[in-house]
Parts: structure tokens; C-alpha cells; sequence
């Protein structure tokens, strides 16, 4: 009797200890990796669809002369310490920008180089 006592603690503390955990994960996923810096390179790129059958998708490709970094938790970094300035994002996004556009760029996760969102800057 005692045992069953015990082991429905330790289950419910690994229920308690899972939830907490689940909780904080997916805070962190609503912070974002925030770069500034001027476009050096723009240009689109294929990438092939893991199914099979279907056609391939096209993305832009940004690469940026990083002026800024911050980090998903809002600290400001060395660009010099950020080592793929190169950024992902839908195709359109070659209409809308160009070479020399000073540009803030929000990334889709922490450690990620999709952009969530970008909009032209002032100096």
C-alpha cells in the first residue's frame, strides 16, 4: 500500500516536472534572433521537396553585412561571432529588396536563419 502511495508521487512530480518543462520551451520559441545590416547579396534558390512527387520550392536568399546581432534573448552579440549571415525567406521577398537596402531582419526561431519578418531601415 505504502509503495503504490509512493509511486503515484513520483509519477505525478514526472507529470508536474514535464509540464513545467513544456511550458518554458515554448516561451523561448516566441523569442526571436534580430540582425541590421545591408544587403550584399539577394538572390533566389531551389530547394528540392523531401515528398516524393512533388516539385520543388523556390526561396530567397539574403546575405547581409551584419551591423547589429541579438541574440533570441535580446543580447546584443558581435557580428563578427555570427557566423551565416545568409537568411531565408519566401520568394517575393526578391521583388521587394535589393542590394545596398539597410534592412531588420527577425529570424522564425533562435537558432534559425528563416526570416520571419524584414523591413527597410534608416541609417
Amino acid at each position: 500500500m505504502n509503495i503504490t502511495y509512493v509511486l503515484i508521487a513520483i509519477i505525478s512530480l514526472i507529470i508536474i516536472a514535464f509540464l513545467f518543462n513544456r511550458k518554458n520551451s515554448s516561451h523561448k520559441m516566441n523569442e526571436f534572433t534580430i540582425v541590421l545590416g545591408i544587403i550584399e547579396e539577394i538572390y533566389s534558390q531551389e530547394i528540392p521537396n523531401k515528398a516524393l512527387g512533388k516539385p520543388p520550392r523556390v526561396e530567397t536568399k539574403i546575405k547581409l553585412n551584419l551591423i547589429e546581432v541579438y541574440d533570441y534573448k535580446n543580447r546584443k552579440i558581435s557580428p563578427a561571432k555570427f557566423d551565416y549571415p545568409t537568411f531565408a525567406g519566401d520568394e517575393e521577398l526578391i521583388e521587394d529588396y535589393q542590394v545596398g537596402d539597410r534592412v531588420k531582419i527577425v529570424c522564425t526561431s533562435k537558432t534559425g536563419r528563416h526570416i520571419e519578418k524584414i523591413e527597410k531601415t534608416e541609417n
